[in-house]
């Protein structure tokens, strides 16, 4: 009546990670940088509703991305309109000093010493 039905649905298809995925599963704050906690989405509808007033939405406009990645706190503190920019160079400061306290791999990047290069 129906013909061939197809039993198995075709899985390889959803298989492959988007970029929001890997986003998510890095586990680090887009905003301050920390890493291993729990973190949350921030989304806007379109990109153009953000006047760039403040320094996360010039960061979301420049990535040209709708969604954040953030740690619950700074999250938080997003909504609450008190996320501050202090924080965003913290981020800088611990990337620079993770970069000066560890040998560089090949080509210049920075690699963690037990963390082999493929």
């Amino acid at each position: 009546m129906y013909g061939q039905v197809d039993l198995l649905p075709k899985t390889w298809l959803y298989q492959s990670r988007n970029e929001l995925g890997r986003r998510l599963l890095a586990h680090e704050c887009e905003w301050c940088g920390i890493r291993n906690r729990q973190v949350e989405v921030h989304h806007v509808r379109k990109l153009g509703n953000l006047k760039g007033k403040t320094p996360w939405e010039r960061q979301m406009i420049e990535r040209r991305r709708k969604t954040m990645v953030l740690c619950v706190q700074c999250h938080d503190e997003l909504h609450a309109g008190t996320l501050s920019e202090e924080k965003k160079m913290l981020r800088k400061i611990r990337r620079a000093g993770y970069t000066e306290t560890h040998k560089s791999g090949s080509e210049g990047v920075s690699v963690k010493p037990d963390v082999a290069i493929c």
